[in-house]
């Protein structure tokens, strides 16, 4: 049987692998010991997109060790597990991406609301800050609670039912990694999502600015409402959008 190994053919259950875009950043190297099955076929590693694995070569005592070459720019912690033809699972290896050291790391809802608005896509900001104008003038004392946030992040909300999808348009990055985000969570710094906004009329007021600046809001929404939710792009778009964020 396989089993997932460091670079002395030690066996090993989970490795950390640097946030990639951090400067000075290297890929994490390890090895697969054992990665023919009975049959002499070559295992093959069914890893999460959130890892990158690139095959090397073979190394060790009866050069019995695949080499493979991890990198990620996605904070959390993922599985890749090493399989046969068939499917079967011979070993599992826990690989843990370190947080960015750069200026987007943190609890994104905790930044400051400049940086949440430089978070988000050129042609959303403006928009967004307009939102925020229109609902100060109202009366209301509105502030972004998303702006960009991190997959993990995503995965969390996703498992505690407060989303119904596991990558949303405010995980949307560059290629480079830096936040690109083309939605915004809004609510009013006194209320945030209790029944005080729906009883004073916030969210209505965030529908209508969110829709005279030509977005899409959540609140209208008949399957899930999202509220505080506002949106640049169609849903139709969000598979794109996670292509191109290379995600």
């Amino acid at each position: 049987m396989a089993n997932f190994c460091n670079l002395k053919e030690q066996r090993i259950s989970e490795v950390t692998v640097p946030y990639s875009m951090d400067p000075g950043a290297k890929s994490v190297t390890i090895g697969l010991w054992g990665f023919l099955d009975f049959e002499g076929k070559e295992l093959q590693l069914a890893s999460t997109p959130y890892v990158n694995v690139k095959k090397g070569g073979v190394t060790g005592y009866l050069n019995r060790v695949r080499l493979y070459e991890l990198s990620s720019y996605h904070t959390g912690t993922w599985e890749i597990d090493a399989v046969t033809q068939s499917g079967g699972t011979w070993d599992t290896l826990k690989v843990h991406v370190s947080a960015p050291k750069d200026q987007w790391g943190g609890d994104s809802s905790q930044w400051t609301q400049e940086k949440k608005l430089a978070s988000l896509d050129a042609a959303l900001r403006p928009k967004v800050a307009r939102i925020l104008d229109i609902l100060r003038s109202a009366g209301f004392q509105p502030k972004v609670f998303f702006g960009w946030r991190s997959v993990k992040v995503q995965l969390e909300l996703f498992n505690r039912g407060v989303t119904k999808v596991k990558f949303s348009f405010h995980n949307a990055q560059k290629p480079n990694g830096t936040p690109n985000a083309y939605a915004a969570d809004i609510v009013d710094s006194r209320w945030g999502w209790g029944d005080a906004a729906q009883a004073n009329g916030f969210w209505d007021a965030l529908g209508d600015a969110a829709k005279s600046q030509g977005l899409v809001w959540g609140g209208d929404w008949t399957t899930f409402k999202d509220v505080a939710h506002v949106q640049s792009k169609q849903n139709s778009e969000l598979a794109a959008v996670k292509r191109e964020s290379g995600l």
